[in-house]
């Protein structure tokens, strides 16, 4: 988990010197895994939705043609879990969305006809798929330049959800292993649990404590004394 003094040095520096600083702070907002941001097209993210549709994910696979100029290609497939899935649109995000297509327009018009336009909402400076060890040197390029230790780009998913659990708590209405995992786009609840079970410290004290405004299932003396009843 990125320390947030750290994440907003590193976002500061981004917006100031690097073009991927809409990817990075998306990444840290939304939750998305790499290959679902490289991957995401822009007419499944507009803000009017309220909702960011997540349906696919990019990869690279071994490029087997004869005379292949790469030695991989990029390929859309089903995210990780094999399922679609919307995440919520909040403010930060609708602002990263805004900035990115302010600054698509203006890498089109410097590219002109070089610029073939793939419907990314994270591309490169032609339209085209990015790279994840482009996007993992420039990453680190901002940490070292920052004198932070190295972290992988998926650092910044677990900061989001590390996040979202802790204020949620913060502010009173504690967030359900449920909802982070359908956000998050697990599998299953029992990974979320497994991997961010530890940040629920009070849930199941606070869930044992409701009951105790509920006299059906006390001792007849003891119902009888507060006057009390859950139906």
């Amino acid at each position: 988990i990125i320390p947030t003094d750290d994440l907003e040095r590193i976002l500061d520096y981004a917006f100031k010197h690097s073009r991927l600083a809409g990817l990075f702070a998306w990444a840290v907002n939304s939750g998305m895994r790499e290959g679902e941001c490289l991957g995401l097209k822009r007419r499944y993210a507009t803000p009017d939705n309220d909702y960011i549709f997540v349906k696919k994910s990019l990869t690279y696979i071994k490029d087997r043609r004869e005379n292949a100029v790469s030695a991989t290609i990029p390929k859309l497939k089903r995210p990780k879990n094999g399922k679609e899935r919307k995440v919520p649109y909040n403010e930060s995000l609708k602002d990263i969305y805004r900035y990115q297509i302010g600054q698509i327009e203006e890498e089109k018009k410097r590219a002109g006809k070089l610029y073939h336009d793939k419907g990314l909402l994270f591309a490169d400076e032609y339209g085209d798929f990015l790279r994840p060890w482009k996007v993992l040197k420039e990453f680190q390029g901002i940490l070292e330049m920052l004198g932070l230790e190295k972290r992988r780009f998926h650092d910044l998913r677990h900061t989001f959800i590390s996040l979202l659990i802790k204020e949620s708590q913060r502010a009173g209405d504690g967030i359900s292993i449920l909802e982070v995992s359908a956000i998050a786009g697990h599998s299953d609840p029992t990974v979320t649990m497994k991997i961010y079970g530890g940040l629920f410290p009070n849930s199941t004290e606070r869930a044992m404590k409701i009951l105790d405004t509920c006299s059906a299932i006390k001792l007849p003396a003891l119902r009888e004394k507060d006057g009390k009843s859950c139906a």
